[in-house]
């Protein structure tokens, strides 16, 4: 009985060092030896076998190695957290991730039944209307956005428009949507292909069709295939920025200076709903970008703006398969479309993708500070169209949010 509860007890121990030797110890080598934190770590648990055999209890040997453990993980380096992830670490993050889910799932399950898009055409008459022929009842919701739910109908997407695109004067971008889709395919922007806009019979836009495009978002994409992916986004994002603005402009885009005609009246509109706080945080952020220039001598090219993760996609062997979404194209700095990248996509990434990136914002010395910018206001949009969706919940989280960020950077302030 003693020497099979010996063995088996060195067989535990010798268990235990391999397994922190292997997720502990940036000194294990990849040949499976130990480099010299594993040597230290060996060291101490035979000492720790030694008294075992002179005071015969497991509690002396743990005792003797959980100081020696402490020490390698206080000298191991801690991870670094990108300053636009810091507002996470607020207390009330739990719930903001815990609502957002519970806002996303709601709004998903009221668009499937219809309650998130037009009442009068339903949702049916649009799909019918879209793809004739097609039966309604097998569409699947893929998607769901602030203006649209996105349906797959047979071998083509459907983004049916819903009631918030109306009141909030978009339909102009999804009316232009297949004439830019088709200027950008020809200039090798992979863009959706054969696009078409479905209209009621007083010619109001109902929907936006087009092929769909097979493929997942980077996040579902392996890391050892995001390289290809980062890459090809990157030069996608070139031709992109390199399409003549003159072509665009016939096109009816809007052209704007972000700082002054996108973000002033936000800012403007958002204050009233922010704890005092939050308002001091976003004015003086917004002062700052407007009194270090703005966006005012950024240069101008069509940009996607909304280039989140969940509107590029990629093919099953990692390369690029389309860029979904363009309704809200315009002519602005194109530092805008790396910001929504950075916002949204994994920080390696989106890093990886500016580094690809050879369009005008590369050769800008200016580009970062505006890209900070950017990024930091993204709670901004909940704050101020927030309150239309739903039963406000997405205003408040942005509220929530935009507090975070505020106590975040009094915390390192103060340090």
């Amino acid at each position: 009985m003693g020497d099979s509860g010996s063995r088996r007890e060195r067989a535990d121990r010798a268990l235990l060092r391999r397994h922190l030797q292997e997720q502990l110890l940036p000194g294990r080598r990849a040949d499976g030896g130990a480099g010299a934190g594993g040597r230290r770590l060996a060291d101490g648990a035979r000492r720790g076998d030694a008294g075992r055999g002179d005071r015969g209890g497991p509690r002396d040997a743990d005792r003797a190695r959980r100081p020696r453990l402490g020490a390698q993980l206080r000298d191991r380096r801690l991870p670094q957290v990108p300053p636009a992830a810091r507002p996470r670490r607020h207390r009330d993050d739990a719930r903001v991730r815990g609502r957002r889910r519970a806002l996303r799932a709601v709004a998903i399950a009221a668009a499937a039944h219809g309650g998130g898009g037009l009442t009068t055409p339903d949702h049916a008459a649009v799909l019918a209307r879209a793809v004739p022929g097609a039966d309604p009842a097998s569409a699947r919701v893929i998607g769901e956005g602030w203006g649209a739910t996105a349906y797959r109908l047979g071998d083509r997407t459907v983004r049916v428009l819903k009631r918030f695109a109306y009141d909030w004067e978009m339909e102009a971008g999804y009316a232009r949507e297949p004439a830019l889709l088709a200027l950008l395919r020809s200039r090798g922007v992979p863009a959706p292909a054969n696009a078409e806009v479905v209209r009621d019979d007083d010619g109001r836009v109902l929907a936006v069709s087009y092929d769909y495009i097979e493929g997942i978002t980077v996040d579902a994409l392996a890391r050892v295939a995001r390289a290809t992916l980062a890459r090809e986004v990157g030069a996608a994002l070139t031709a992109l920025h390199a399409v003549p603005v003159e072509d665009v402009r016939t096109l009816a885009v809007p052209e704007m200076d972000l700082g002054e005609e996108l973000y002033r009246p936000m800012v403007e509109a958002s204050l009233p709903h922010l704890g005092p706080r939050g308002r001091a945080w976003l004015e003086q952020r917004f002062a700052v970008f407007i009194e270090a220039g703005g966006s005012r001598e950024a240069s101008r090219a069509p940009v996607h703006a909304d280039l989140g993760r969940v509107h590029v996609l990629a093919g099953a062997d990692g390369g690029l398969a389309g860029i979904i979404d363009w309704t809200e194209t315009m002519i602005a700095d194109p530092a805008y479309d790396l910001a929504a990248l950075l916002a949204t996509c994994p920080r390696g990434f989106a890093e990886r993708v500016i580094e690809a990136y050879e369009g005008p914002a590369s050769l800008d010395p200016d580009m970062r500070r505006r890209v900070e910018f950017y990024v930091s206001m993204l709670p901004m949009w909940l704050v101020r169209f927030g309150g239309d969706i739903g039963s406000g919940e997405g205003r408040r989280v942005g509220v929530r949010r935009i507090a975070a960020r505020a106590a975040a950077e009094t915390r390192c302030d103060r340090r």
